[in-house]
């Protein structure tokens, strides 16, 4: 680019016709010296510039595809911590082996409570995740994420009762009414309670407009109603979970825990913040 301008620079006057009055167009190269070959690739990236001032359209192209690219490729650590190490968990462990429509509830079922996890870091307040783009975008990824996982772990006992419908033994709705009746187990029982906890999100989410509540305290209400929530899921999980072996249960404590941390630290220097400007 600095070549073309020196030769620009260089050029009389009279050999340079002027930029037309209303201040667009682009100089023109008259005389003998329009007959000059082109200069090819003095453009960062070897695009190519012409007498007019154009860059190559399959260039502006490709940069556009390594914007999004750019954006996508922080997702990539996500998904790798809650959906990669998860599976990578499922396989190694050394679980019975069930049958097929078993195992898929169970690995979708999985998923769902670790995308639960993932909230917690899906947020305008994680800058690595929220850098880049609009604050609009990312509380719809955070809201649809909710709601997508949230109708899986709806479904969850039901997941364990449709199997029963292709196997001998126990009817299915006798086994769906104790597994709703049954208090002995005290994972059965925080099950019931997170189930509880993950309705109100859904509902107070959802029709969050309804009950005119402040920005700030809405927020701070869902976002412990969270808290409570994750509790009562992992310790149920870790409890009576088919899946859920030392290394699971590990790493369910550690997402969860940092989680949490990481919630109650921007409630807090949010705070701080605000006392400050008062």
């Amino acid at each position: 680019m600095h070549r073309v301008r020196h030769l620009r620079k260089n050029l009389p006057d009279r050999c340079i016709a002027p930029r037309p009055k209303n201040g667009k167009g682009n100089y023109q190269i008259c005389g003998g010296l329009s007959n000059l070959p082109l200069v090819q690739n003095v453009l960062p990236g070897g695009c190519d510039c012409h007498h007019s001032g154009k860059i190559n359209s399959s260039h502006r192209f490709m940069g556009i595809i390594m914007e999004k690219l750019n954006k996508y490729k922080k997702l990539i650590p996500a998904a790798s911590l809650f959906i990669g190490l998860p599976l990578l968990l499922w396989i190694l462990g050394d679980f019975p082996g069930k049958t097929i429509l078993k195992e898929f509830l169970s690995l979708l079922t999985i998923l769902a409570f670790c995308f639960m996890l993932a909230q917690f870091y899906f947020t305008r307040h994680n800058k690595y995740f929220a850098k880049g783009r609009e604050f609009s975008m990312v509380v719809k990824l955070h809201r649809y994420i909710g709601y997508v996982f949230i109708a899986v772990l709806v479904l969850h006992p039901f997941f364990i009762v449709v199997p029963r419908f292709f196997e001998a033994g126990v009817e299915p709705s006798d086994a769906f009414i104790t597994l709703i009746t049954e208090f002995d187990s005290l994972g059965v029982v925080l099950g019931l309670i997170a189930y509880g906890i993950m309705i109100l999100l859904f509902l107070t989410t959802f029709f969050r407009n309804k009950f005119h509540l402040q920005y700030r305290l809405g927020r701070m209400f869902h976002g412990y109603l969270s808290v409570l929530f994750i509790v009562a899921a992992a310790w149920h999980v870790i409890d009576i979970g088919r899946h859920t072996n030392v290394p699971f249960s590990v790493y369910i404590i550690l997402m969860a825990v940092s989680g949490i941390i990481h919630l109650f630290l921007t409630y807090f220097f949010e705070s701080k913040k605000e006392l400050r400007h008062e």
